[in-house]
């Protein structure tokens, strides 16, 4: 009678085979640019946050970013103190992931959600860099 499968050996070679094929596709893969894009992402978000906040109020607000972290600002009631703006999920302000960066820059969004100047903040993790651009007049936020 014969027996149909796989031996274990067999099976035993197949999983070792594999092994090797997923630790060489894993040590190709690179991760590097993720946190950089990620953080890309928040603040363009938040940025177009203040924008709509600043619309929505009717007053001026801030999008401020400093090396490591940023916040959205405003003065509520117009001509009051100033405040952190309150998000979903508590204030509209965050840090950077370890080892990134992001250019220094302050815009005041206005009533239109307009800006006075553009602005260009770069993102970086010392290898891997990305930009975008929050445009003047609009303040329309383009990110590539």
């Amino acid at each position: 009678m014969k027996q149909r499968g796989f031996t274990l050996i067999e099976l035993m070679v197949i999983i070792v085979v594999i092994g090797v094929l997923v630790i060489g596709a894993s040590s190709r893969l690179n991760t590097g640019g993720l946190a950089v894009r990620g953080y890309q992402d928040a603040l363009a978000a938040a940025a177009r946050d203040a924008q709509r906040y600043a619309r929505s109020s009717g007053c001026p607000t801030s999008f401020t970013i400093a090396a490591n972290n940023y916040a959205v600002s405003t003065t509520v009631p117009c001509g009051g103190g100033a405040q952190t703006v309150q998000g979903l999920s508590g204030n509209l302000a965050g840090s950077a992931p370890a080892g990134v960066t992001a250019s220094a820059t302050n815009v005041t969004f206005n009533a239109y959600g307009g800006t006075a100047a553009s602005a260009t903040v770069t993102v970086s993790d010392g290898s891997t860099s990305r930009s975008f651009v929050i445009q003047a007049g609009s303040g329309y936020v383009n990110t590539p």
